[in-house]
């Protein structure tokens, strides 16, 4: 049987190629694009606009691609290729830092019209690795072998300014060889030795020989939202190192144990941190930027701001949307107070400091002649405002009397801070009280006496 004329692949292959982005962030081909009209999101059709063109019917309606006609969609299978004005500051799917604000914002309107990424021009290839396959070199003019050099760039037009280059699907892959650079995360990884440590730029930062050094055990699993090592620099501020992949430790750098500042003096030669068996190298080491073009991106990425935030062992590392949500439903679902030593320190504290500067505030209150309890559930605790005399001051001990009311540490956090509904917290049962309900909003409503506190909620990161 005959090879057909059209091969038939198994899986997605890469195709590069340009668009004019409009205003509203639609992809328009260059070719006949007021006639063929703009690239819908999704799967799109050939269609030869060729008659439509011409206006005069001169040519036959036809299916395309057709033998006689230029109809068809085309790509270009190397990113690299010339004709892709890739340093130009208008690109659709890959945006330069020298792209003017309006420009940038077509291209964000259109990443998020079509449902791609937008990306830095120098992780275009990187980022077309994740969804598809090169063109079989076979397939490519001249087969298997060596291709002839590519002409020297041209210098873009002005027209060419206000392109689009987008990839649609994936160009020649990217060789994992030398020294990768996880970039967001200032961590490198030797592709022949499988060693990783932390960039030159993350030990500068540092500060000096660190005061301390948390190192993994060999053959532990880490997840690249897994912590690989906690370091503390002279400053005194304490990072977190995070893999480059996903993988098993096979060994860590047993100098480091002896002498951590090497982490610091070295980072990447002797004070490597640790050796890695990749679980998922086909799959993530396209996260990595390797050789040249991975020090290009990493300096890029050191002019950003919050360079490091990510790394402070405060902070909470996330990798997709779904774990974000995950962290945001499990801030949510925690205790605004961990236990009765949060209470005292975030709210009684703050709640006796207040009164004792506010002269006036302290005098208000005082009229009512009560001592009123508060007796807190969730976490457990108790404090009393002891409203009588000159000035109202907090005692820490409830104690006998007058009036007590009891309800939740978050309730009493909102009723000190203004934002409690006194009446409907007593009607739902959220705020309880033994004097009568006309007693306790009498009460209540003198309690807006109290100066106003700002509390802040406080997680403690793992």
């Amino acid at each position: 049987m005959a090879a057909p004329a059209v091969p038939d692949l198994i899986q997605a292959v890469a195709g590069y190629r340009t668009w004019e982005v409009d205003a509203d962030g639609w992809l328009l081909p260059f070719s006949l694009g007021a006639i063929a009209g703009p690239w819908r999101p999704g799967v799109n059709t050939a269609v030869c606009h060729y008659a439509k063109w011409r206006g005069d019917g001169t040519r036959e309606v036809h299916a395309a691609p057709h033998p006689r006609c230029m109809c068809g969609l085309y790509a270009l299978a190397n990113a690299d290729d010339h004709r892709l004005p890739r340093d130009h500051p208008g690109l659709a799917l890959a945006v330069s830092p020298r792209t003017p604000a309006h420009l940038r914002r077509r291209h964000e309107r259109a990443a998020a019209r079509y449902g791609v990424d937008l990306v830095a021009p120098e992780l275009l290839e990187v980022t077309g690795l994740r969804h598809a396959a090169p063109v079989p070199a076979s397939l490519l003019p001249g087969g298997p072998g060596p291709a002839a050099p590519p002409p020297p760039p041209r210098a873009p037009s002005r027209r060419a300014r206000r392109r689009g280059a987008s990839v649609a699907g994936r160009a020649a892959p990217v060789t994992p060889a030398g020294v990768g650079t996880k970039v967001d995360d200032h961590t490198w990884l030797d592709a022949t030795t499988l060693r990783c440590g932390i960039t030159r730029a993350f030990a500068a930062h540092l500060g000096g020989e660190p005061v301390d050094l948390v190192l993994p055990s060999a053959g532990a699993f880490h997840r690249t939202s897994d912590a690989l090592a906690h370091v503390t620099g002279a400053a005194g501020e304490t990072m977190r190192v995070w893999p480059p992949l996903t993988a098993t430790l096979t060994r860590v750098n047993p100098a480091l144990l002896d002498d951590p500042g090497l982490l610091v003096r070295d980072p990447m030669g002797e004070g490597w941190l640790a050796t890695l068996a990749p679980v998922a190298w086909a799959a993530e080491a396209g996260g990595l930027e390797w050789g040249p073009r991975g020090a290009a991106a990493y300096g890029s990425a050191l002019r950003a701001t919050d360079t490091w935030a990510d790394l402070l062992a405060t902070a909470v590392h996330v990798r997709s949307a779904e774990e974000v949500l995950a962290e945001l439903r499990r801030r949510r679902a925690a205790p605004r107070f961990a236990d009765g030593a949060a209470v005292t320190e975030q709210l009684v504290g703050p709640l006796r400091s207040a009164l004792a500067a506010d002269t006036e505030a302290g005098t208000s209150l005082a009229r009512i002649e009560q001592r009123v309890a508060f007796v807190l559930s969730d976490p457990d605790a108790a404090f009393a405002l002891e409203a009588r005399g000159e000035r109202a001051r907090i005692d820490a001990a409830p104690g006998a009397a007058d009036v007590t009311l009891r309800l939740s540490a978050e309730t009493a956090e909102r009723l000190l801070t203004g934002r409690l509904d006194v009446a409907r917290a007593l009607r739902s049962g959220d705020l309880r009280s033994d004097a009568t309900i006309g007693r306790t909003l009498a009460i209540a409503s003198v309690l807006t006496a109290l100066p106003r506190l700002r509390t802040q909620r406080v997680t403690r990161g793992s």
